[in-house]
């Protein structure tokens, strides 16, 4: 058995927990978000701690906020879930900064065909580590679609990358797309 560890710490994004193994980062949850998802699928003991990773990923996730940094080099521990969860969540840790696709378009980048857009959209709302694996990245075809942490943190996030969703109704989000992708 694996030992977890786990710290809340105030950062500029508010409380948040994060949760690692031995193996790398487990967890992330933003206290002030709504509906986020629990990192049950551990088996593992969790005991409060210190870990490498948590300094790391504190100053990151500053950097990120302040606008700073665009992408999160952090070891995380995908192995508790599913294969096909863990092949989605890789192909969403590529979609870069300031970019999004849309949950048939993961679903292609990950191998499993368009089909699996609805699929790629349950995965999205499990994602244990929110923002470092960016979910907020990913609309639906018609929309902004869903976010475990809300509506508001969505459009936030999507606006501190620089991404207006004001106005996104049904169409605007493959015109952006493919704006952004042609850049």
């Amino acid at each position: 058995m694996h030992l977890i560890k786990r710290t809340i710490a105030v950062n500029v994004l508010g409380n948040i927990t994060l949760v690692a193994s031995d193996r790398g980062l487990v967890a992330l949850s933003v206290h002030a978000w709504r509906d986020q998802p629990s990192f049950s699928h551990r088996r593992e003991a969790v005991v409060d701690g210190e870990h490498p990773v948590f300094s790391a990923a504190q100053a990151q996730l500053n950097a990120y906020a302040a606008g700073i940094q665009r992408e999160f080099y952090l070891v995380c521990d995908l192995t508790g879930l599913a294969p096909f969860s863990r092949s989605v969540l890789e192909a969403l840790r590529k979609v870069p900064w300031g970019q999004t696709r849309t949950y048939g378009q993961l679903a292609e980048a990950a191998g499993h065909g368009a089909i699996a857009a609805r699929a790629v959209g349950q995965t999205m709302g499990r994602n244990p580590l929110p923002i470092i694996i960016p979910c907020h990245r990913v609309l639906a075809s018609d929309g902004l679609g869903g976010f475990a942490g809300g509506t508001d943190a969505k459009r936030q996030l999507l606006a501190l990358e620089g991404i207006n969703t004001a106005k996104m109704g049904p169409g605007t989000i493959e015109r952006t797309i493919t704006t952004l992708i042609r850049r």
